[in-house]
């Protein structure tokens, strides 16, 4: 249940914003963070909205994993920062998964930037990336939107990616590895691209709504002196009043400092009060009331003030619908902060903890917006952002007497890493990729030769040992070790035991890149006629799969009735000139269109379905090695023709795609073409001038 964001607010469904609105342009690539983690709801409810995907991953079944595959491949670059607690789990190696080792603290924060073409999205809020996230919890969030004129601040937007950049380092081994350099690029990428978008002018006076990224991490300021330093810009008089929302505290135990720092937030003299919304129940036959939070919030108050107040709200969790009584558990974090002139609303996933606030010695990476709004200038704004947070009218407040009992809750601060196993950082990272032969490889990167004794891997829990103690030690203990990896999947990971551990530790694996892949089963080896037919229809590739899939059910193989199709025209070179002819005229249409990324280009010249795969097939399915010669070299001639259109301002450089275009021509020259054994002279001359004509 999300409550707010920059254009509308209120309740709004979370999975939407994952969605691009009409004017967003193409999906360029998206990075995440987040604490607990479903790569399952990531990749079919996440990712599907963000790729605006057409097909379903229940009903489509392999129709999904191709139009997936081609979406995905097309990214520049699709990344999860997970805390090491929760991040593990099989998924397509089409996105990266970095694990977040931070010492004494976890990964808290949940911001997701959505980059299309046209338009830059940052969602920072409280939901992890999970079903249970999105779809069950009352959560909150915040959506900003960067496009050529918006009147967010632009430079919230660079604080917010230099924060991601930050998040990564702290959290990584080696700046070397492939999926921090993708996301490094990136956001450098998203920087240029948004150079000239959103607010620059300053905030002045009280008519515009103020927008600010609170985030908290090691060696960063805490969440009060944020706040203060926020507050006194627009305000010369502290705050009199502060709600706050948190379903975590500090341990009873402990000193709550969380709840001692909010009263120097507020007013020093005079009125001050602050409320607490908390998850309570009667317990009828003791006649209590119990409260799922730490007395010492009502402990910390100041004892020598006469005229503060403390309040406590009951946050419901159980709602009726019309069909079923729905428990939502309580998640959101947000504080509210009001004097009679402005209102400060902070949201997203700091919980109300030593850690979640950053207070303490150390702190959680955590991330959060302020809004500000005047309560005399934009009543409007004050009104709307209210509608986003829980009710404040008194209804529900808590009647606390000496009958009351406060109980402790789990903290998600303070994760039970009793119950599992997490992977020591002497592993360093893992990586999937192909050598010079084309032959697949899993690359071990380790920190040191510490490795912890009796150690293994292996794909599936207690299954075969893919490597292990004594095979590194007769390879001389290396601090890096690539094996040669014989199956046709990828692994996205592998399962780490060693001596002393009862469950097993999850060591993710990423790509090297992109070309390393295999293409999907369905997208392997097509025949000419179906590449053919992707390669000039106008319809999204994974809808001529679908209706070429059906063909070949529905043929049962049976010879065509149609007396003409009983006729074999592959033999005659003039036919498959004319119909390669219509290909490459729609193919070098589509080179010469814009691309916006690097990896879209690559898809279209090395893909399953692209230029090199045209020519490889033509060599599979060529009925004589001159008609393979003459076909060959027609594709090279169109290659040399192409005239990228004049780049947009976010598009790729023409030098760039013409660099491209050579690399590849220069690739059939080198590779396939010393294949070919040509026996008539007239083509051998031929195909000797359409090399010399498209490399000019």
């Amino acid at each position: 249940m999300s409550r707010t964001n920059n254009q509308h607010t209120g309740h709004s469904k979370l999975l939407d914003f994952w969605s691009p609105p009409p004017e967003a342009g193409e999906p360029i690539g998206c990075v995440a963070t987040t604490y607990t983690f479903s790569s399952v709801f990531f990749e079919e409810d996440c990712l599907s909205r963000f790729l605006n995907m057409e097909s379903d991953p229940d009903n489509d079944g392999s129709v999904f994993l191709i139009e997936r595959e081609e979406k995905m491949a097309s990214a520049q670059c699709i990344s999860v920062l997970v805390d090491q607690h929760n991040c593990r789990g099989a998924r397509s190696l089409r996105w990266d998964i970095i694990p977040a080792r931070i010492p004494k603290a976890i990964m808290h924060a949940k911001i997701s930037v959505l980059c299309w073409s046209k338009l830059v999205r940052v969602l920072i809020g409280s939901a992890n990336i999970t079903e249970q996230g999105y779809r069950i919890n009352q959560e909150i969030f915040g959506s900003l939107d960067f496009h050529e004129g918006s009147e967010i601040p632009v430079s919230a937007l660079k604080t917010i990616l230099d924060f991601l950049r930050e998040m990564v380092d702290y959290s990584t081994n080696s700046p070397d590895q492939p999926e921090v350099l993708r996301w490094h690029n990136f956001l450098t990428d998203i920087e240029k691209r948004v150079t000239n978008w959103g607010r620059t002018n300053p905030y002045w006076g009280g008519k515009d709504v103020r927008i600010y990224p609170l985030l908290i991490g090691p060696k960063r300021q805490d969440i009060f002196s944020q706040l203060r330093n926020y507050w006194n810009q627009a305000s010369s008089r502290p705050p009199e009043y502060a709600w706050i929302t948190s379903p975590f505290f500090d341990p009873p135990d402990s000193p709550n400092i969380p709840a001692e720092k909010i009263w120097h937030v507020l007013n020093q003299r005079g009125m001050a009060c602050v409320c607490y919304f908390v998850r309570a129940e009667e317990n009828k036959d003791k006649k209590r009331l119990v409260i799922k939070a730490p007395e010492s919030l009502r402990e910390s108050a100041p004892d020598q003030r006469s005229s503060i107040d403390i309040r406590f709200i009951n946050v419901t969790e159980m709602f009726d619908t019309k069909e079923v009584r729905a428990f939502r558990p309580l998640h959101m974090k947000s504080i509210w902060l009001q004097n009679d002139e402005w209102v400060l609303y902070v949201i997203g996933s700091s919980n109300f903890t030593t850690l979640g606030t950053g207070v303490g010695n150390t702190a959680n990476f955590e991330a959060n917006i302020v809004y500000m709004a005047s309560r005399t200038q934009n009543k409007a704004a004050v009104n709307m952002l209210k509608k986003s947070s829980l009710p404040k009218d008194g209804k529900d407040d808590l009647i606390i007497d000496e009958y009351a009992v406060w109980e402790r809750q789990a903290n998600e601060d303070e994760p039970d890493s009793e119950c599992l196993t997490l992977l020591p950082s002497v592993f360093g990272y893992a990586i999937y990729g192909r050598n010079e032969q084309m032959r697949a490889f899993v690359r071990l990167c380790f920190t040191s030769q510490d490795l912890p004794k009796g150690f293994s891997l292996s794909q599936e829990d207690g299954k075969e040992v893919f490597y292990g103690e004594r095979k590194w030690v007769e390879d001389g203990k290396p601090l890096e070790v690539s094996l040669e990896w014989k199956s046709d999947l990828p692994p996205s990971g592998f399962h780490v035991m060693w001596d002393g551990v009862k469950n097993s530790a999850w060591w993710p694996v990423n790509i090297e890149s992109a070309s390393a892949l295999p293409p999907p089963p369905e997208l392997k080896d097509l025949p000419l006629e179906v590449l053919m037919s992707i390669l000039t229809s106008a319809r999204p590739l994974h809808q001529v799969i679908v209706a070429w899939l059906k063909k070949k059910q529905g043929s049962n193989g049976k010879p065509p009735v149609d007396p003409h199709k009983k006729v074999d025209t592959t033999k005659f070179l003039f036919q498959r000139t004319r119909q390669l002819s219509w290909v490459l005229r729609t193919l070098r249409e589509r080179l010469e269109r814009p691309f916006h990324t690097k990896e879209s280009l690559h898809w279209r010249l090395r893909g399953p379905i692209g230029v090199l795969t045209l020519a490889k097939t033509i060599m599979r399915e060529g009925k004589s090695e001159d008609e393979k010669a003459f076909l060959v070299a027609e594709i090279v001639l169109e290659l040399g023709r192409i005239k990228p259109k004049e780049d947009t301002p976010r598009s790729l450089k023409r030098e760039v795609v013409e660099e491209e275009l050579r690399s590849v021509i220069h690739e059939i020259k080198k590779v396939i073409l010393p294949s070919i054994q040509i026996s008539d002279d007239l083509i051998k001359t031929y195909v000797s001038k359409a090399f010399r004509e498209s490399l000019k």
